[in-house]
């Protein structure tokens, strides 16, 4: 069964991934025209409404500043964290073949609790997790050059029911979602795509 899961989640966002035809390049400038970006795994850390939120973002060693790229978010499950998920889903290794960031961010939802999950169901005292998506895309699009058009979400369990309710809510930034274990229909999805 774990197999399966793994191999579903990498087929839906090589299949995502694959339909860009995206072809890089090495470049030795930034989106800011400063050093080239260090390829690999960092953390990373934003203000997101009332607290400080965190991210895990991997950059393939061929990523070039100077052509936009896909980007992937990609949700841990209730429990887990963003270093997991890269070692469970293994984006890391699609990301250098096929030539997208990705990024895991970390759920805080429910954490007193020790869930590290995510709002899906729209606890009203919950934290915004649809504005902590919002604000991950506007921080990587500041660094990097990021495809408008090319920006998908997939998780899993916890996080793939976050990745459906950004497919209602985020539609217009997000251009696919591939959830797995954990598809969730909000009864009030207004999608317009």
């Amino acid at each position: 069964m774990h197999h399966r899961h793994i191999f579903s989640l990498t087929f839906a966002v090589l299949l995502l991934v694959s339909m860009s035809n995206c072809t890089l390049k090495d470049t030795s400038k930034t989106k800011a025209g400063l050093s080239q970006p260090q390829a690999g795994q960092s953390w990373q850390s934003l203000q997101s409404g009332n607290g400080k939120r965190f991210y895990l973002t991997y950059v393939p060693s061929t990523y070039d500043d100077n052509r936009p790229v896909p980007l992937v978010l990609n949700f841990h499950g209730s429990r887990s964290n963003p270093f997991a998920q890269m070692a469970y889903s293994d984006f890391n290794r699609l990301a250098d073949e096929e030539g997208f960031i990705v990024a895991f961010p970390f759920g805080e939802y429910g954490k007193e609790h020790g869930l590290n999950s995510w709002n899906a169901d729209k606890d009203p005292v919950g934290v915004d997790d649809v504005q902590f998506t919002k604000d991950v895309v506007a921080d990587l699009e500041k660094r990097f050059s990021i495809d408008p058009k090319r920006i998908y979400a997939t998780g899993f369990s916890g996080g793939a029911r976050m990745a459906s309710r950004l497919a209602c809510e985020l539609d217009e930034t997000v251009a696919a979602v591939a959830p797995v274990a954990g598809v969730q229909y909000p009864p009030d999805c207004q999608a317009s795509r």
